[in-house]
C-alpha cells in the first residue's frame, strides 16, 4: 500500500513540475514576443548603382514593352524574386481606367528565383500587348519590377516603378 501511495505521490509531482516548467516557458516566451517589435521591410534607395526602365512602342495592332534594369555601380546587385511574376504593366486610358494588365489571366511559379546583376550589365523583360490603343487618346503606362529583396533587404514594390505617359497620333492616310 506504501509504495501505490509513494508512486502516485511521485507521480503527483512530476506532473505538477512538468506543468509549472510549460508556464514558465509560455511566460517567457509571450514577454519575448511582446518585447518584439513587429518587421517592417527595409527601405533601401535604389541608388544611382541601379537604374531601372520601362519602355512602350506601338505597332500597327499591338504595344512591344521593354524593361530594364541597369547596375551603373562597381557591385554586383543581387534580386530576389517570390516567384515567377517578376514584373508588372499596367496600361489605363486616362480618365476611364485600367485597359490592360500583364499579369491578368496569367499564372505563374511559385518559385524563389535568385537574379545576380553583375557591374555594367543590363537585363531585359518584355512583353508583347495585342490591344490596340486609339488615336488621339492619352494613356498611362506604369511599369514595375517586383523583387522580394535587393542584396537580401527587403523591398517595397513602389521602389523599381517608371510612368510613361503616352499619347497615340492619328496615323496620316495617303490617297
Amino acid at each position: 500500500m506504501r509504495r501505490i501511495a509513494l508512486c502516485m505521490l511521485v507521480s503527483v509531482l512530476a506532473l505538477v513540475g512538468c506543468a509549472e516548467e510549460q508556464s514558465n516557458q509560455a511566460k517567457t516566451k509571450k514577454t519575448a514576443e511582446s518585447d518584439a517589435k513587429p518587421a517592417e521591410p527595409v527601405i533601401i534607395p535604389i541608388s544611382s548603382d541601379l537604374q531601372f526602365h520601362g519602355e512602350a512602342q506601338v505597332q500597327e495592332n499591338q504595344v512591344h514593352f521593354t524593361l530594364s534594369l541597369e547596375n551603373t555601380g562597381e557591385n554586383p546587385a543581387y534580386l530576389q524574386f517570390s516567384s515567377g511574376h517578376q514584373f508588372e504593366i499596367v496600361v489605363s486610358e486616362q480618365g476611364k481606367g485600367e485597359i490592360y494588365r500583364y499579369s491578368n489571366g496569367k499564372m505563374f511559379t511559385q518559385a524563389l528565383i535568385d537574379l545576380p546583376v553583375e557591374p555594367g550589365e543590363t537585363k531585359i523583360w518584355e512583353d508583347t500587348w495585342k490591344g490596340q490603343l486609339e488615336p488621339e487618346k492619352t494613356y498611362i503606362i506604369t511599369f514595375q519590377l517586383l523583387p522580394r529583396t535587393i542584396n537580401e533587404k527587403e523591398v517595397k514594390p513602389s521602389m523599381l516603378t517608371d510612368t510613361k505617359i503616352l499619347t497615340v497620333e492619328r496615323s496620316k492616310e495617303t490617297n
